[in-house]
């Protein structure tokens, strides 16, 4: 059998997509709006909108403008940009994890894409993490659902690698089903299995909890000020060490907080809090305490 060149492919002719959270399905960190105001901020996994300058805008799930056969998109209400968006405007961006591999590959990227105002344009871009390479020139973006696609080639000591979009108009671009291949030829968007997407996402950001009595640590001590901790795996190994921190609000019950925190590497944490007197020793969440791994390679 003779094998098909890269260029000869169809758009439909499915492929392994690069990307983490391509169909903006998983939003583990929340849903609602949110303003952006400076920096950066992740809401949709591995999704990140960042601000420059006097740009401005919100970021949130949006559930009623998606794509065909989607559940969920991104919304970006622009609300401040400018023709020079890196100096000020509002990007949409995802950074790869193992970007070495890809070192001096030809890749091709599709959005699917609609904006509220007919004529909103943006900019595609990709950045080694040092320099910002625009693709082309601006693109203008309909009311409807449109591909966006551009290839390039990365750099052979490239030592970072980043998709993004910088958005040139005030309006509201949404945007869907994302895909990131090898190759000169753009391919349309393959959902994953719902197991394999999530567990992606679980690589660089993971919720234990909250839901009432989870997590739960329980032991018995022989006094006051007596250890009582566990160790929490994660279910799945990170990408990197992550940033172990604790949100909500737990139930102390013959304990005292705070509830200290140790890492456990990529493979989950240990905590603990003191007894207040001898006996059983429990602390749990009361339905809003849970405790957060993030690892952003």
């Amino acid at each position: 059998m003779e094998q098909v060149a890269n260029p000869l492919l169809a758009s439909s002719v499915g492929r392994s997509n690069l990307l983490t959270n391509g169909g903006l399905e998983w939003w583990q960190r929340g849903t609602a709006s949110v303003a952006i105001t400076s920096g950066s901020i992740y809401l949709a996994d591995r999704w990140y909108a960042q601000i420059l300058g006097s740009g401005a805008g919100t970021y949130a799930q949006d559930t009623t403008n998606v794509d065909v056969g989607s559940n969920a998109a991104a919304a970006i209400n622009v609300t401040a940009t400018s023709t020079a968006p890196l100096t000020n405007g509002v990007l949409f961006a995802q950074k790869l994890e193992d970007f070495k591999q890809l070192r001096g590959k030809p890749l091709s990227v599709k959005y699917r894409i609609k904006a509220s105002v007919a004529g909103s344009t943006v900019q595609p871009y990709y950045s080694d993490g040092a320099n910002n390479t625009p693709v082309g020139s601006p693109v203008s973006v309909g009311t409807t659902y449109q591909d966006l696609a551009y290839t390039f080639t990365t750099g052979a000591t490239t030592g970072g690698l980043y998709t993004f979009l910088c958005f040139t108009s005030v309006a509201t671009f949404y945007i869907d089903n994302v895909m990131m291949v090898v190759g000169t030829q753009a391919c349309d968007y393959v959902p994953m299995h719902p197991a394999d997407d999530y567990a992606r996402c679980l690589r660089y950001y993971e919720l234990l909890g909250p839901v009432p009595n989870y997590p739960q640590i329980k032991g018995c001590a022989t006094g006051a000020n007596v250890n009582i901790g566990a160790n929490l795996a994660f279910a799945a190994k990170k990408a990197v060490t992550p940033t172990n921190t604790i949100a909500g609000t737990f139930t102390f019950v013959n304990t005292n907080a705070p509830i200290s925190m140790y890492s456990g590497g990529v493979h989950g944490v240990f905590v603990q809090a003191v007894s207040a007197a001898a006996g059983e020793a429990t602390y749990y969440s009361n339905g809003s305490g849970y405790f957060i791994a993030e690892a952003n390679p």
